[in-house]
């Protein structure tokens, strides 16, 4: 939105309240979320303002605030409804239209987000999210890989691959994640790509393609795949279409394939979770060991089937969230400690004060302190530290990925 508003000749600012126009993004994941997004609403009545994202398209809140126009999740529109807006209409606007092709103002000139597909083939029981994104409306290969030519030309290093679930891309268009990984990767130049939230079933259907391909050095060996409970019976409840075997089989081929590190998220609080079905989770995350965890309390979303049901005591919910913590934390500094002494290339994106970080082959952030911009580039890297961040040094002074 910001790079359209821009070529258009309109000036943009982020971040700041100090405009004509404000464009608020939404968000309706989590109930804390939209409420706290309800209430900047409300604090912004009798501005102009351009309410964007989820929230419009899966709830209808234009009666909330008369004043305001809103665009869903259609970003690419942004022109027409701005537009519109200053000439005093406020359209809902919700066809669908590609972005995969579309430029963008990175806030980060040395990594860019490039969206595959928009919407999923999933139905799971508490996603409000649906409810926005409808169903999977993959982007056509050559405009993804275009942007990433683009991107590379222009200095990018990193590329973040985003969707609902990137797992099932090209499913709707007789294609798959692993062949458009292998496309990227035949690109010219020096660059990474970290592959977003792809969920199990669909990753079985082309496992072993799809591990190949993450073997190519352009490919963080970096998998982000959902969980969200441990017990059969949950996953069932909740409309997921895998088991818990099939999950662990998923871990156990890209472990056996490639060194890989795994990050999973889990809902804790289901409406019907047991403390059984809790103790499942608990100890397939001790078995399987993840990197890095993403823990949820349930929280139920309009609209949703399990929205509807009754939910589990608050204090209970806090409880196993808290039970699940602990043991990843335990879990996360014991592999953390595992990376003292390591020795290997790091390219560096951001910067903090002093400090530049860096990602490893496993996506694994590391911290050097330099004088020497590092920014854009790959060094060799000695980790000599692990904290609360892993610290490391510079080995030499530059060195090719």
């Amino acid at each position: 939105m910001g790079n359209l508003l821009s070529e258009f000749g309109y000036e943009v600012e982020y971040g700041s309240e100090d405009v004509d126009i404000l464009i608020i993004n939404t968000c309706i994941v989590k109930g804390p979320t939209e409420n706290r997004i309800l209430r900047k609403l409300q604090d912004l009545r009798g501005r102009k303002v351009i309410v964007s994202g989820c929230m419009p398209q899966a709830y209808d809140v234009s009666s909330k605030f008369p004043d305001f126009a809103f665009m869903g999740t259609n970003s690419i529109n942004i022109v027409d409804v701005l537009q519109d807006y200053l000439h005093g209409m406020k359209p809902m606007t919700t066809h669908f239209r590609s972005k995969a092709g579309s430029k963008r103002l990175r806030s980060n000139p040395y990594v860019e987000v490039i969206p595959i597909a928009e919407g999923c083939l999933g139905s799971c029981s508490y996603c409000a999210v649906k409810l926005a994104r409808g169903d999977l409306k993959s982007h056509p290969q050559e405009e993804i890989i275009k942007s990433v030519e683009r991107s590379v030309s222009q200095g990018v290093k990193e590329i973040w691959l985003t969707s609902q679930d990137n797992g099932c891309y090209g499913f709707d268009t007789g294609t798959n994640l692993a062949e458009l990984l292998n496309k990227i990767v035949a690109a010219e130049g020096d660059f990474r790509v970290r592959v977003g939230m792809m969920n199990p079933n669909f990753a079985l259907e082309m496992l072993k393609p799809l591990i190949e391909v993450y073997k190519n050095e352009k490919i963080y060996n970096f998998l982000h795949i959902p969980l969200q409970s441990g017990s059969d019976k949950v996953l069932s409840e909740m409309n997921r279409k895998y088991t818990v075997e099939e999950f662990k089989k998923v871990i156990d081929e890209f472990r056996k394939g490639l060194d890989v590190s795994i990050s999973t998220d889990i809902i804790v609080g289901y409406p019907t979770e047991t403390r059984e079905d809790f103790e499942h989770t608990l100890r397939l995350v001790k078995e399987l060991r993840p990197e890095n965890i993403n823990i949820s309390r349930f929280w139920p979303r309009r609209g949703t089937n399990a929205g509807k049901m009754k939910q589990l005591p608050v204090k209970e919910v806090k409880k196993r969230g808290m039970e699940l913590s602990k043991a990843y934390k335990k879990i996360s500094g014991s592999i953390r400690n595992g990376w003292n002494g390591w020795h290997g290339t790091v390219l560096f994106t951001e910067k903090e004060n002093k400090d530049y970080i860096g990602r490893n082959y496993r996506y694994v952030p590391v911290v050097v302190n330099s004088r020497d911009e590092l920014r854009g580039s790959f060094r060799n890297v000695k980790i000599i530290k692990v904290g609360a961040k892993i610290r490391g040094t510079l080995s030499d002074t530059r060195c090719r990925p």
